[in-house]
């Protein structure tokens, strides 16, 4: 018998013989797995995250940051979120000004850098520069990044691994050679993108940086990308570097139902599938109650825009201006506005994920809940618990063959 507590976070296993031992029931009572009939679950759980909120105490405190070198890109995919913003590159300046706060605000944490746009290697001077500075000042730094990879070469690899301490990597890819380079529509003329990004896959993982290639998946592309994972698993097989993940596109429909039947569907068929063939793995559980949704409602994070203003979501327009980073945080109510909870419905407190589900109120992302949606995330949980498991008992079994060799 493998349990899960949602809400503790415990994950449990014992002998199904021993299900109604005293001792086990006792353990089952104590730690929350058997609750009284007349416990009221919905406030047990909200109490409990009001205590892991006040334990977090989630002042305003970022050390992960999200840079926009530029909004400006290399390609021009047709479903862009970012398409019609204003164009706009970092300055040097800026750029110096920026390595500045993030000092300040990382004190002795190691800061956490993702390098995003546009296309952020359309402005890598910048990068370039906010890197050196930090070093210099002493400043502990990872950073990832988002990117088209169609930028990279040996010089640039050799670089984001020596100065900009790069650990990953996320590049889409939207299907096999001829549709990837219809939809990506690079500006360069008479060139092959597909093969060049395909090879810098392999370029950067034989340098120590994990690639996460996401596959974006809608009704009208959905075949090609099987076709697609093929020629990746064969072209690199079981690289422990590369993971593949997939995400709906939202060009199918916004209707609800429809939504849920195309984009999103597609979407699940795509992951189980990626399952199967070892080409991605579970996540794993999460020891702690989670009581925020995103970065922007943290207090962990920050996205820095090209112009050195502050923001607290990258892929919402009207996410609003925190400050900047000369002056820092001028409007400390936006940290709040992005902190409010979606009105819960009779639906949430009957669903397996209730206790560690968080909705914002002004994230479009959060307004989406369909039955598909559901039951594809509580998949997902019970392949992390499966997989947790596993782990474990791997963790127990090599700890018994240290202790007989030492005997």
């Amino acid at each position: 018998m493998l349990c899960f507590n949602a809400l503790t976070r415990e994950l449990i296993s014992f002998p199904m013989d021993e299900e109604h031992k005293p001792e086990t029931g006792d353990y089952l009572r104590r730690n929350h797995f058997l609750i009284p009939e007349n416990c009221d679950e919905v406030k047990l759980v909200k109490q409990v995250r009001d205590i892991v909120s006040l334990r977090e105490q989630r002042a305003f405190e970022p050390h992960y940051f999200t840079i926009l070198t530029t909004t400006d890109c290399n390609a021009r995919c047709y479903y862009c979120f970012e398409a019609g913003c204003k164009r706009e590159t970092m300055s040097l300046d800026t750029a110096i000004t920026v390595a500045e706060y993030i000092e300040k605000c990382s004190k002795d944490e190691k800061a956490i850098l993702n390098w995003f746009g546009g296309e952020p290697l359309c402005n890598s001077k910048v990068i370039d520069l906010i890197c050196e500075k930090l070093e210099a000042d002493g400043q502990r730094f990872t950073s990832t990044m988002v990117s088209n990879g169609y930028l990279f070469d040996e010089e640039t690899v050799r670089k984001a691994v020596e100065k900009w301490k790069l650990k990953n990597v996320q590049i889409t890819l939207d299907g096999t050679e001829e549709v990837y380079n219809r939809t990506k529509a690079f500006i360069y003329k008479n060139v092959n993108a597909f093969r060049r990004v395909f090879r810098n896959i392999g370029l950067l993982t034989e340098n120590g940086i994990k690639v996460s290639i996401r596959l974006n998946i809608g009704l009208q592309n959905r075949e090609d990308l099987y076709t697609l994972v093929g020629q990746i698993r064969e072209a690199y097989g079981d690289n422990k570097n590369i993971k593949l993940y997939s995400h709906e596109l939202f060009s199918d429909s916004s209707e609800e139902k429809k939504y849920a039947l195309g984009a999103f569907g597609a979407k699940v068929e795509m992951d189980k599938k990626l399952f199967e063939l070892g080409l991605r793995k579970p996540a794993g559980l999460s020891r702690d109650l989670k009581t925020n949704y995103c970065g922007a409602d943290s207090g962990k994070s920050v996205v820095i825009m090209p112009d050195g203003d502050l923001t607290l979501c990258e892929h919402f327009e009207g996410a609003g201006i925190l400050g900047n980073v000369k002056d820092g945080v001028t409007d400390p109510g936006l940290i709040d506005w992005w902190r409010e909870q979606k009105e819960e419905t009779p639906l949430c407190h009957s669903c397996t994920l209730y206790p560690g589900c968080t909705r914002i109120e002004h994230c479009p992302n959060t307004g989406r809940c369909t039955p598909e949606m559901r039951d594809f995330y509580i998949d997902n949980l019970d392949r992390s618990i499966r997989y947790e498991y596993q782990l474990r008992k791997e963790s127990k079994a090599g700890e018994e063959e240290i202790s007989e060799a030492e005997c």
